[in-house]
């Protein structure tokens, strides 16, 4: 099977393989065909027809584990194949997005000692700014006008972009994410949402699985079909 990937050309041939998987089920087609014609021409309303039924669904689920069986082996040697192809390129991809890594953190550590820079000048400007209101004021001088810090509270300084010869770009931009203080206060139309409703239930279900119970959650019963 393993000489069939791709003739000669060291490429995994497609039509080859779709051709090793059809004779691996040639054998079965037969019968595929007979449940086929078996399951449209059935019906059930009787015991008898519910025990030939019950017969069927297992004998097919036979033949779904042997055709799953033969794929299994049959796709085994292309798996293979693109496993270790596979393997090959996450390797060269991890080294790069290391390389990537590392010098982003250059860069993260360059913007934040040019922020720290700007902060110290900041800093300075200040006292000395201080220091010139206080000579005047012993002078007896008009004081000094010293602008209003903007409104809207102190935000995190963000350093001035820098282009670079090939027209990369690194600019910082203002972002936010939510984190949750207090989940007593989250309103309704949120915690009622599909995705958290979604959420509560199967984090709830793990809980009462191991008889622990839910407050605002109950077990809903049900039936089930089960064919053994």
């Amino acid at each position: 099977m393993t000489a069939e990937l791709g003739h000669n050309s060291g490429l995994i041939d497609p039509d080859i393989a779709a051709e090793a998987m059809r004779r691996s089920l040639a054998p079965w087609q037969d019968r595929r065909a007979e449940f086929e014609r078996k399951a449209a021409a059935s019906k059930v309303a009787s015991q008898d027809d519910a025990r030939a039924a019950i017969d069927f669904v297992r004998m097919a689920r036979a033949l779904v584990t042997k055709a799953e069986l033969l794929r299994d082996d049959v796709q085994g040697p292309y798996e293979i194949a693109a496993a270790s192809a596979g393997g090959i390129a996450r390797d060269f991809i991890e080294k790069v997005e290391a390389a990537i890594a590392t010098v982003e953190g250059n860069l993260k550590a360059y913007n934040e000692e040019r922020r720290r820079r700007a902060q110290a000048r900041e800093a300075e400007q200040a006292a000395a700014e201080a220091a010139l209101a206080a000579a005047a004021d012993d002078r007896g001088a008009p004081p000094v006008q010293i602008p209003a810090k903007p409104p809207g509270g102190k935000k995190k300084r963000k350093v001035a972009p820098v282009r670079s010869d090939l027209g990369g770009l690194m600019v910082e931009t203002d972002k936010w994410t939510v984190e949750v203080e207090d989940v007593s206060l989250v309103p309704l139309m949120v915690l009622k949402s599909a995705r958290v409703m979604e959420a509560i239930r199967i984090v709830a279900r793990d809980f009462m699985k191991n008889d622990v119970e839910v407050a605002g959650c109950r077990k809903v019963f049900g039936i089930t079909t089960v064919i053994r």
